[in-house]
């Protein structure tokens, strides 16, 4: 989904009013189940019928109940689409025309980037201790890329010498992602912590050469946040850490061929915000946004039992 970032501040609120509006059609509802493996549901204090259950592990010989916690069912799977328009710093760049070696350009002088990314997919997670969650998804990711080269080499004729400007170069990417990840949570009366890692494995194929092996991705996120029974509300920062490799040829219009060789990156933090609430005992909705260096509205709909 190719979405101007003007515009992602107003989806991100129309997420967000539309999944609190759901939370308070909940309201008047007596508060019967807790909500999904999250942060927040460590924290939560409704009731549910006892079971025994394999997970999580030493729950009995932490006393939850005693002191008045009750832990969320211990399964759980996840719809979720996150996308997100990246900051991405250069760490080089070359260009070759027709053919010839490679010149290397000063890559944060003339080299930008415009990447956004849409990932659909499923996490499937497991608290295996009171304050553990562990958890593994994959799906289908989308690229929309413009590389943008200024003040290169575009032509060449033995009469006219070497023709400089600019090229904007367009490209798609489509394929599968993998991740694994962890979240640790502690509560303390309505209020929570949490911590939570993924590390996510990408391979893309699409208008230009790329790692045959793929991208690994780390995220990290530590959040706060107030459970008010079905609704969680929470803010935090989220950093994510990426490398990505991009060479391929683009058709100029002298009719030569441009070749490119840049490899970029982003090592940054960005504020979160968001929602998490639950609906008819086992069903949840989340919502997520950060629209600081990077731009970022991530949506889902689950199940615990």
């Amino acid at each position: 989904m190719k979405l101007p970032r003007k515009y992602s501040k107003s989806f991100c609120l129309f997420g967000l009013l539309a999944t609190i509006f759901i939370a308070v059609s909940q309201a008047e509802e007596p508060a019967t189940a807790t909500p999904s493996a999250t942060p927040s549901s460590a924290a939560s204090t409704q009731e549910q019928p006892a079971e025994k259950r394999l997970f999580p592990l030493f729950a009995d010989k932490l006393r939850l109940k005693e002191r008045k916690y009750t832990l969320p069912p211990p399964y759980g799977i996840m719809g979720i689409t996150n996308w997100m328009d990246s900051d991405w710093e250069f760490t080089s760049a070359s260009v070759s025309l027709e053919g010839s070696p490679y010149i290397n350009l000063p890559a944060a002088e003339k080299a930008t980037m415009d990447l956004q990314t849409t990932a659909t997919g499923l996490k499937a997670d497991v608290w295996v201790l009171p304050f553990l969650d562990f958890m593994v998804g994959g799906g289908k990711l989308d690229v929309d890329a413009s590389l943008g080269l200024i003040d290169i080499p575009i032509s060449w004729s033995p009469t006219g010498g070497v023709v400089r400007g600019d090229k904007i170069v367009p490209m798609k990417f489509a394929g599968d992602y993998y991740s694994v990840g962890f979240v640790i949570a502690g509560a303390y009366k309505a209020f929570y912590g949490a911590l939570d890692m993924s590390w996510v494995k990408t391979k893309l194929e699409g208008d230009a050469s790329l790692s045959e092996e793929g991208f690994w991705t780390l995220t990290a996120s530590p959040k706060v946040g107030y459970n008010t029974g079905h609704t969680q509300f929470f803010i935090g920062a989220r950093y994510i850490s990426k490398n990505e490799h991009f060479v391929g040829t683009v058709d100029l219009a002298s009719g030569q061929t441009l070749g490119f060789d840049v490899t970029v990156k982003t090592d940054s933090w960005s504020p979160i915000f968001g929602i998490r609430t639950i609906v008819r005992e086992h069903w949840e909705l989340l919502m997520e946004c950060s629209l600081g260096v990077r731009h970022q509205i991530t949506g889902g709909v689950g199940y615990r039992w």
